[in-house]
């Protein structure tokens, strides 16, 4: 939040300490100018927020005083507007479920983040089996051999944990779970050789 004091001058006596001064500019985000000329201006209001790291946006503000008589004057002044990173929100929370040796699970991973043009980047924390990432899109595959020995209607519940990280790199966690039904696997007959004495 920044304050400040707008000032102007009057030659007729008594004038100047009867000053009205106002905003018509039309309204700029985060700006208020008040009748004694002191104004306050949040560059936290959200219409900043689509500014990239070093992002600069200049706002022209113009306004009126007006002494007692009627009499009217013009002043301008700018507001300049210097943007931060904002930190991206990971948002994909969604429970998966699939059966043992079903067909692999695809999906992509999402995430939010104010600054217009920055660029997010998606990587797993975690080693889990079956699963792979590239860009944001992931695939499990449930036929891998960790999953093999689950019995049939067994489950196991895989916590996935991920992390995005923009281009100042900034991070934010979030997971989501996979849940893996075994099924039932038929037995293997093996071959077995011996020899022996007649």
């Amino acid at each position: 939040m920044t304050n400040g004091q707008l000032t102007a001058t009057d030659e007729d006596n008594g004038d100047a300490a009867n000053l009205t001064f106002a905003d018509i500019t039309g309204g700029i985000a985060g700006l208020t100018i008040n009748g004694d000329g002191s104004f306050m201006f949040n560059s936290d209001d959200a219409v900043y927020d689509v500014l990239d790291e070093g992002d600069i946006q200049t706002e022209n503000v113009t306004y009126t005083v007006t002494d007692a008589h009627g009499g009217v004057g013009n002043g301008a002044f700018d507001v300049v507007i210097t943007g931060t990173n904002d930190t991206p929100v990971a948002t994909f929370v969604t429970a998966q479920t699939v059966n043992e040796d079903d067909a692999p699970l695809t999906d992509t991973l999402i995430a939010t983040d104010v600054d217009a043009d920055d660029v997010l980047v998606f990587s797993l924390d975690d080693v889990t089996p079956g699963l792979t990432l590239a860009g944001a899109d992931w695939t499990f595959d449930a036929s891998d051999a960790a999953y093999q020995s689950l019995a049939a209607g067994e489950q196991e519940v895989i916590t996935v944990n991920y992390t995005v990280t923009d281009s100042q790199l900034v991070t934010d966690q979030e997971s989501f779970t996979i849940t893996v039904t075994g099924v039932n696997d038929a037995p293997v007959a093996t071959t077995l050789s011996f020899s022996t004495d007649r």
